[in-house]
């Protein structure tokens, strides 16, 4: 397709980001506008449904030094600590739960959290552990997946 075309279809760069946005929000579910308390969870999981067979489809992109490393050390963290609250969970929903605690203390979405919210680096991490402590605390209500033990109280935010 030659640029004039586009061009032709689309006559400004708004025009265009406006018709890719349309056709995204059709395909992915994910309007903003029409979302509630009651459906938020549910439009996120087909938006993220639709999103990651679009990361599926494209190849793994390269790490900078150092990174990799520091991810592995990541990721054994979350299994070690969260693993005992999933014993005797299905593995792929096991696998879920550590995915979310990765990006609840990944710095983009420190990042996010200032600069989408305006929060301060004392706030987002006041969030971050009501959400971690929420996430541990319904984990352990669950029944047959208790931790084996809790290192120490949590704190209370």
């Amino acid at each position: 397709m030659s640029e004039r075309r586009v061009y032709r279809h689309f006559p400004t760069q708004k025009d265009l980001f406006d018709a890719v946005a349309a056709h995204v929000t059709g395909r992915s579910g994910w309007n903003p506008d029409d979302v509630e308390a009651h459906t938020l969870g549910a439009t996120a999981a087909r938006a993220f449904t639709y999103f990651g067979t679009l990361f599926e489809r494209g190849g793994p992109t390269a790490d900078p030094p150092g990174i990799k490393e520091l991810r592995g050390k990541r990721l054994e963290m979350i299994e070690r600590i969260v693993g005992p609250y999933t014993k005797g969970m299905d593995p792929k929903r096991a696998r879920a739960i550590f995915a979310v605690f990765d990006g609840l203390i990944r710095v983009q979405f420190l990042r996010a959290m200032h600069e989408h919210w305006g929060l301060g680096g004392e706030d987002a991490g006041r969030a971050v552990e009501w959400a971690i402590n929420a996430l541990l605390d319904q984990l352990s209500q669950e029944g047959t997946w208790k931790p084996k033990h809790r290192s120490k109280k949590r704190s209370a935010s």
